[in-house]
């Protein structure tokens, strides 16, 4: 982004699937203007980017009120998230692509989220008939307390 040798050539070898041809092509490239292959460097690089940033879930509407991030702060961001959130070490957040940290953190609030579905329809706990609840107004007892969902969360765990 900055147009500089040292970045377009850091971004060249550290996607390159064959470093030794990356090294030639670099060699080649040494004593040549940066303008000889600044756009096609440049090409190269928005699209790794492109493959590497997640998708967006649905595209913002016209009236959001949201700021746009610079790509230092989403990484920064990221890497909090992969650090506290998903607790991997640094060197595993590094590893990771934006894409594949995205998909986890997804996947994990959609987890909580439906660890905390009420109990009534709850993709895990059995519907409480009407039964259960006159029987527990009766018994001076909540009568939204299922007490099956109960069972059926203690089998789980072993309780």
């Amino acid at each position: 982004m900055r147009q500089t040798y040292t970045g377009i050539r850091a971004v060249i070898l550290a996607t390159a699937t064959d470093r030794a041809a990356a090294f030639s092509v670099l060699a080649s490239l040494s004593s040549k203007p940066l303008a000889s292959f600044l756009g096609h460097a440049q090409a190269a690089c928005l699209d790794l980017m492109m493959h590497l940033l997640p998708e967006p879930d649905e595209p913002a509407p016209a009236s959001t009120t949201a700021q746009p991030m610079a790509l230092r702060d989403y990484f920064a961001e990221l890497f909090k998230f992969g650090t506290t959130i998903l607790e991997w070490p640094p060197s595993e957040v590094w590893q990771a692509s934006p894409a594949e940290i995205d998909a986890i953190l997804r996947a994990r609030l959609e987890r909580m989220e439906a660890m905390e579905a009420p109990t009534n329809g709850g993709p895990h706990m059995p519907a409480m008939s009407a039964e259960q609840r006159q029987a527990n107004e009766v018994a001076g007892l909540d009568p939204e307390f299922n007490r099956n969902a109960l069972r059926a969360l203690k089998a789980r765990h072993g309780a």
